[in-house]
Order: C-alpha cells, then sequence, then structure tokens
C-alpha cells in the first residue's frame, strides 16, 4: 500500500512540472515573435506559423531583464504574464490577405501556463496596452 501511495505521489508531482509551465512552449511558438518589428513582419511570423483566423502577436520586449515570464497567482493553474512590454499586433489570417496592424507598444496578455491559450475576450486574446501617445510625442 505504501508503495502504491509513494507511486502515486510522484506521478502526480511529475504530472504537475511538466503541465504547468510558464511561459508555455506552444504560447511561444505561436505568439511570440522577438524578431518582429513591424506588421510586415508579423504577418510572415504568423503565416510560418500555419496560424489561422484572428491571431496575436507579440514582438521583443522593450527590456531583456529575466524573468521574461511570471504566473500571477500562487497556484500553477494561474495566468502567465510577460513581466517586459511588449509591441502587439492582431493579424488576421483568413482573409483575403492576410494583414495585421499593431494594438500598442507596451503590450501585456495572458496565457494558460497548462494549454498555452491565451485569455480570451470576446473571441480574441486579451491584450491590455500601457502607451501614453500623447506623453511620446
Amino acid at each position: 500500500m505504501t508503495n502504491l501511495l509513494t507511486s502515486l505521489y510522484w506521478i502526480t508531482l511529475f504530472a504537475g512540472c511538466v503541465t504547468a509551465q510558464c511561459p508555455h512552449p506552444d504560447f511561444l511558438q505561436k505568439n511570440i515573435c522577438d524578431s518582429c518589428h513591424s506588421r510586415h513582419q508579423a504577418i510572415n511570423f504568423a503565416k510560418t506559423a500555419g496560424l489561422k483566423g484572428m491571431v496575436t502577436v507579440l514582438g521583443p520586449p522593450l527590456d531583456t531583464f529575466p524573468p521574461l515570464f511570471r504566473q500571477i497567482g500562487p497556484s500553477e493553474s494561474d495566468f502567465c504574464v510577460n513581466r517586459q512590454p511588449r509591441a502587439a499586433y492582431r493579424c488576421n489570417m483568413d482573409s483575403k490577405r492576410a494583414y495585421c496592424f499593431r494594438l500598442g507598444t507596451a503590450c501585456y496578455t495572458w496565457h494558460d501556463p497548462m494549454s498555452g491559450i491565451t485569455h480570451k475576450t470576446l473571441r480574441l486574446a486579451t491584450v491590455n496596452c500601457q502607451d501614453n501617445f500623447a506623453w511620446t510625442r
């Protein structure tokens, strides 16, 4: 009985470590483009990644101090957020001619550390941009 409980303990611990990752590899592969400095580069990234529909692509961070992502709570299922603001692009990959537009230059977005799926509002990734265009002009 003790061996069974010990085995279950290790399996549960290992499964929890494997599934919850901040940042999740799928999120990095589908949403993060560290070389995207324009909407044209964001379109190319989304096409290369094979993304469909309305997608959100994040460019490089303004600063590269680690860690670049963190969880917003103590539970392993709490959302993961980028610590450094990034440029964010919303892309429509389903139109006849794919296009992207920039949402902002200092943006944050959340994703699930278990699945890598972004937090969504009205079927689009939730993006919070902190741009102050009146101050930066």
